[in-house]
């Protein structure tokens, strides 16, 4: 089942999203992808849900990212635990996996 849901704004948009999902795949985009990832780790991090979030990295496209990602860690700007509960993978089949595996284990 899908529903169409008009909002007013980018603002609207991400809240209801955020609202409504059970987590957060980043496909491959732009700086509005970017922004929605970001925004929701951030948001799992103070607390506002504990939903997973995740990266589908199809054909390596967020390959820079991820090491970008690596290297904040290692520079000490993101904790290995927080890196570590970003889901990353580029197979659709098994990042879904993971991501329900995380859901039911968080819920147990």
């Amino acid at each position: 089942m899908s529903e169409l849901i008009h909002v007013q704004d980018m603002h609207q948009r991400k809240q209801t999203m955020g609202e409504l999902a059970d987590g957060f795949i980043t496909l491959s985009g732009g700086v509005g992808s970017m922004d929605e990832l970001f925004q929701e780790i951030a948001h799992k991090q103070v607390g506002y849900h504990g939903k997973p979030c995740a990266i589908l990295n199809t054909a390596g496209y967020y390959d820079h990212l991820v090491a970008w990602l690596e290297n904040a860690v290692d520079e000490g700007f993101i904790t290995r635990y927080w890196y570590d509960q970003l889901v990353i993978d580029h197979s659709p089949a098994e990042l879904v996996n993971r991501l329900l595996n995380r859901m039911i284990g968080a819920k147990i």
